[in-house]
């Protein structure tokens, strides 16, 4: 217990770490820091007795994925300094570095087409383990992904759209629809990298809809059914408010993060077309 603690201050030193950095060295090694102490939280506080096989075999595929974007950051950055010759974070040649970190970054966010991880990982965990790692990770690799945009992240907000929606409308145990409605979630979020304020007004709908929701479902396991849940009548009515906020449905805070995204993406109308059917298959 005394080390979850220490990982768990560390994984939030290492985020804002990540935020204050001014070179690309200290940004790998804080990004690194980050992810490992993200590994520790799975394996020491993640952890189910009933499944601790599968979650194994879960945390293996997810180290190996991360160690994959985790190789292709670096060689961005190996490529940023044999062009520039320095590792300080210039606005002016930041383009160089785009597709590598960007990359880096979309394998770890778990968004299309490296979001098999998710699903598994996080239905195999803990319910405060899952719930954290659903939300914090996502504050610092979108404000990076915000300042490393390029066209691969159309491509992977479009993907992880379609796939949380249609993924997600198959499954029938609570943790996978959550972990698939996240993924859709990225996708959301990838539509707004260009204006963060934007995102960032999101993600905090995003956090807190998504606090309330685990808070009102009470305990659930990995296998527990949509139909298995025993919720009170007076939960069930409070469980409408994060619900249909993650819908984006008004008056409530999701409905703002969503009209900030069409307006980012009015011209963009297959991207509004796709917005619209994710909302509809939420209801």
């Amino acid at each position: 217990e005394g080390m979850d603690k220490v990982y768990m201050g560390l994984n939030i030193l290492s985020i804002l770490l990540i935020l204050f950095s001014n070179d690309y060295l200290s940004l790998y090694l804080n990004i690194e820091l980050f992810t490992f102490t993200s590994y520790m939280l799975f394996i020491s506080k993640g952890i189910n007795k009933s499944n601790k096989k599968m979650l194994n075999k879960e945390v293996i595929y997810y180290i190996l994925m991360n160690v994959f974007s985790s190789a292709v950051i670096i060689w961005g950055i190996i490529n940023y300094y044999s062009s520039y010759g320095a590792l300080d974070m210039h606005h002016s040649v930041i383009l160089g570095l785009n597709p590598y970190l960007s990359l880096g970054l979309l394998i770890k966010v778990g968004s299309f087409p490296f979001y098999s991880w998710v699903a598994g990982l996080y239905s195999h965990t803990r319910n405060l383990t899952t719930l954290y790692m659903l939300l914090v990770p996502k504050i610092p690799l979108f404000y990076l992904l915000a300042l490393f945009n390029s066209p691969l992240t159309t491509v992977s907000l479009i993907g992880s759209l379609l796939v949380g929606a249609l993924l997600g409308l198959k499954e029938r145990r609570v943790k996978r629809i959550l972990a698939y409605s996240s993924i859709g979630t990225v996708g959301l979020l990838l539509a707004l990298v260009n204006n963060p304020i934007s995102l960032h007004l999101y993600l905090l709908g995003y956090i807190f809809s998504s606090y309330a929701l685990f808070k009102l479902l009470g305990k659930f396991n990995y296998l527990t059914n949509v139909k298995e849940l025993t919720l009170s009548k007076n939960t069930k009515v409070l469980l409408f408010i994060p619900v249909l906020s993650l819908i984006g449905l008004p008056p409530f805070s999701g409905f703002i993060g969503k009209i900030l995204v069409l307006q980012e993406n009015l011209n963009q109308y297959f991207i509004v077309g796709i917005r619209f059917i994710i909302k509809f298959n939420s209801l």
